[in-house]
């Protein structure tokens, strides 16, 4: 006879018993043989009798699967049922426009929030957070307009004057990122000639580094087409790519903060790779079996799903 957290069973002669470790807490259970799962154990069970033992060669007296489902779906309920504060997802918004200087849109977003009904308040911390967060607020707000209406030499020229660390070394992951933007800014206008002149200069300084190897020939290859923007490297002449730009820029500048410079992520990027990293674990866990975790897919099930709700 054997208790254990208030549940009281009996085990006797010609009992069918199972151990396994099954679910995810680290523990062993119990299986008795009326197919209700009794009791949890912990301490060893006596050494009287005698045992037989099967390791999958026959079929199994429990229904594993169907305790594993079990086990997962009450997991799911329970983390359905985890109740986020309503100021939670404004605060990630809130951090994430900081976080890349979009501080007209912050200011707009701010200021719609107060006028919420009900209202939603904020903790006292936040405002510490916000200042952490805001550090040259201004001028990557600035840094990313440039990059973003393709004026790179201006870009340059404010680097040069705010932070010039950053453009010190000509050889610097910005450095380079900024010429390349340079030469492709050149290629969307169609000046060729110019755009063969500054990639001679300044790009080929970066020929032989494996770091930048690539990607300085898939700059020069937009010279090969007629119609660039069509080619297999027409990515380079999209809006996207001043955006991985000015991202890159804005992530450098955050990185002169002495008090925060290992804060290189947003608080909602910090989700999304904990969420990418739990799946990866997850699939690890299942011998890399299941469904690889794809974020464009699921932010446009997710999409299909409001609008099928709005319709």
């Amino acid at each position: 006879m054997c208790e254990k957290e208030d549940v009281l069973c009996c085990v006797v002669c010609g009992d069918l018993v199972g151990f396994g470790r099954i679910g995810y807490p680290d523990n062993f259970k119990l299986l008795a043989c009326d197919v209700r799962f009794i009791v949890v154990l912990f301490a060893s069970v006596v050494n009287v009798g005698r045992v037989t033992v099967n390791f999958g060669l026959e079929k199994f007296a429990f229904d594993f699967k169907g305790y594993e489902v079990s086990e997962r779906n009450k997991q799911q309920i329970a983390i359905e049922k985890t109740s986020i504060p309503p100021n939670m997802n404004y605060r990630l918004v809130k951090n994430y426009l900081l976080h890349f200087g979009y501080e007209e849109t912050f200011q707009a977003f701010n200021l719609a929030t107060k006028s919420t009904v009900p209202p939603i308040y904020f903790a006292q911390e936040d405002g510490v957070e916000v200042q952490d967060t805001a550090y040259a607020l201004n001028e990557r707000k600035i840094l990313r307009q440039l990059i973003g209406k393709g004026e790179i030499d201006a870009a340059l020229a404010k680097l040069r004057d705010c932070y010039p660390q950053l453009v010190q070394d000509d050889k610097s992951e910005v450095c380079f990122l900024l010429r390349c933007q340079k030469f492709i800014e050149l290629v969307r206008i169609g000046a060729l000639e110019e755009a063969v002149k500054y990639g001679r200069v300044e790009l080929a300084k970066f020929i032989g580094l494996n770091v930048f190897q690539d990607i300085v020939e898939d700059c020069f290859a937009l010279l090969v087409y007629e119609r660039p923007q069509e080619s297999n490297v027409g990515y380079f002449l999209e809006a996207s790519q001043r955006e991985v730009v000015a991202d890159a820029v804005n992530a450098a500048v955050l990185s002169t903060n002495p008090k925060h410079k290992d804060r290189l992520y947003s608080h909602l990027e910090t989700l999304l790779r904990q969420l990418m990293a739990c799946c990866l674990e997850q699939r690890l866990l299942n011998d890399g079996q299941g469904e690889s975790l794809s974020l464009n897919r699921l932010l446009k099930n997710n999409n299909c799903k409001r609008i099928k709700k709005s319709d």
